[in-house]
This record gives C-alpha cells, sequence and structure tokens, in this order.
C-alpha cells in the first residue's frame, strides 16, 4: 500500500533543468521569437548567443573550460589537416618507391595528434568526471583489507553535457583525420555545433556533417516546423513529466531499502524501473528533436 500511494502521489519527483518552467516559459520562447525577427545572416549568431547563454546559465563560469575545448578543436582539426594536405603534396611528387614510406610517416603523424588531442580532451573528462568514482572504489577496497590510508577525493565542478561536447569534438577530429570532413577554419560554426543548446543537455551525439552546415545556414521559421517541433516537445514532456518522472519516487524508495518490501513488490518496481528510463531518455530525445 505504501509503494502504491507513492506511486499515485507522484511525490518527490523533479524537473530537468531542460524541462523546467524557466526553460519552457521563458528561455525557448525568447530564442524562437528573436530567431524568427532576425535577419537571415544573423540567425545563427542567435542561435549561437543563446547557446552559449544556456551553456552560462547553468554553468556559470565553467563556460570557460568549454570555451577551451572549442578553441582545442579548431587547432587539432587544422593541425590535422594541414598534415593531410603536406602528405598529399609529398606523394604527387614522390617516386612510386617511396610513396608507401610517405604514407606511413604521415599516418603515424596523424595518430599522434590525435592520441594528443583525446589525452587532453578525453583525460580532462575522465579527470572531472570519474575520479571520485574511482578514488571512492579504492578507498572501499583499501578499508576492506584493513588498511587505515585513504585517497582524500577532490571535488569537481563539472560543466553542463561534458560528456556530450567532448564526445562530439572528438567525433570532429576523427572524421578529419579519416578525411570524411575537411576542417573548418571557421571558430564560430565549430563554437555553434558543439553548443546547440537543445542537445547539449541529453545529446544525442550528432556527426559534424550532419548538422554544422544545417545550423549554420539555418532557413527561416515556418509554422509548419514550429506547430509539429510544439507538438514533440509536449509529446516528449508528456513521456518524461507524467510517466518517468511519477514512476521514480516510487522505483526509488523500493531500491534504497529492499527489505521493507517483498519479492512480488521488487519484481514489480524493476519492472517500473525499465520503463521509467525508457520514457525518460525517449521523451528527452524528442524534446531535443522538437
Amino acid at each position: 500500500m505504501r509503494f502504491l500511494s507513492m506511486l499515485l502521489a507522484g511525490k518527490g519527483a523533479k524537473l530537468t533543468s531542460f524541462f523546467s518552467m524557466d526553460f519552457l516559459m521563458a528561455f525557448l520562447p525568447a530564442s524562437i521569437l528573436l530567431f524568427a525577427l532576425a535577419p537571415k545572416k544573423a540567425k545563427r549568431y542567435v542561435l549561437l548567443l543563446f547557446s552559449f547563454g544556456f551553456f552560462t546559465a547553468i554553468s556559470g563560469k565553467l563556460v570557460l573550460y568549454f570555451c577551451l575545448t572549442v578553441f582545442a578543436m579548431h587547432y587539432f582539426g587544422l593541425w590535422l589537416d594541414r598534415l593531410i594536405k603536406q602528405r598529399k603534396q609529398a606523394l604527387s611528387t614522390a617516386e612510386k618507391a617511396e610513396k608507401k614510406a610517405i604514407k606511413n610517416l604521415y599516418q603515424k603523424r596523424q595518430r599522434r595528434v590525435l592520441v594528443f588531442a583525446a589525452v587532453l580532451l578525453l583525460g580532462g573528462l575522465l579527470v572531472i568526471k570519474y575520479t571520485g568514482f574511482f578514488l571512492g572504489n579504492i578507498n572501499t577496497l583499501l578499508e576492506a583489507c584493513g588498511s587505515a590510508f585513504r585517497f582524500s577525493i577532490p571535488r569537481f565542478f563539472m560543466p553542463i553535457g561534458i560528456s556530450f561536447f567532448t564526445l562530439s569534438a572528438m567525433s570532429y577530429l576523427i572524421d578529419v583525420s579519416r578525411e570524411v570532413i575537411p576542417a573548418d577554419e571557421n571558430l564560430l560554426r565549430l563554437a555553434l555545433f558543439l553548443s546547440f543548446f537543445p542537445q547539449i543537455v541529453e545529446g544525442p551525439i550528432c556527426r559534424y556533417g550532419q548538422t554544422a552546415e544545417q545550423l549554420w545556414n539555418v532557413g527561416p521559421l515556418r509554422y509548419q516546423n514550429f506547430t509539429r517541433g510544439l507538438q514533440r516537445i509536449l509529446y516528449g514532456m508528456l513521456k518524461k513529466v507524467v510517466v518517468a518522472d511519477r514512476l521514480n519516487p516510487a522505483v526509488a524508495a523500493v531500491f534504497s531499502n529492499p527489505s521493507d518490501f517483498d519479492g512480488g513488490v521488487t519484481l514489480f518496481a524493476a519492472i517500473l524501473y525499465t520503463i521509467q528510463l525508457y520514457f525518460d531518455f525517449s521523451g528527452a530525445m524528442d524534446a531535443v528533436l522538437g
């Protein structure tokens, strides 16, 4: 009965920042309005302004970390592109017997640049996000072994969407290295691709070649796009707020104190948890697509 009453009450459910009233009733309408009123060439800068504004409003000074990621992505992309051009130029004047050695030489250089970029970008992600997790588990192991030594666990402030924008930056660099896309010399276009606010919180991780040009040369706001987008956002809210967030307190109550419930309730909670995860993620993706 306790479990059922919590399920029906939906107490304890919290909205994420993406589904907050401040975002839905103020930030999003303002961005749509200014986007609709802006001239065609200014629309890209409206998107960029609101994307950085959204990031700064949630993460504050940590926007500097994001800016460093954008600069690193830009620099390493141009570095890889320069190596590719040098390789092609060297191959064009080389003898046939020398071409294999030249290819191997420049492939090694490209891999070194890519590894260097991965160490900086992915290394920063791992340090900020997982240091506490690893040190906490090591401390637990030391305690089990009877050791009095403990690692002090540093506290890092984490910028919003760090996993998404870091992996998106690495995806771009890998595509440049594989010559799927040329390196982009336009720093602002890279910044817009990486910071686009609807996807920075929940994802998905997009390929540069599929989205960057569409965002930069975005067309006018059309009535059909607006209404369909709004319907998709409302559909996502229905999934997340009405279903996933309502299931959360009941599921949390069971898994935080499993000994208070019998096996049938625990099994039912496990099924509800699966449903909650699906509707939470699916609802967020509907809202992003909208």
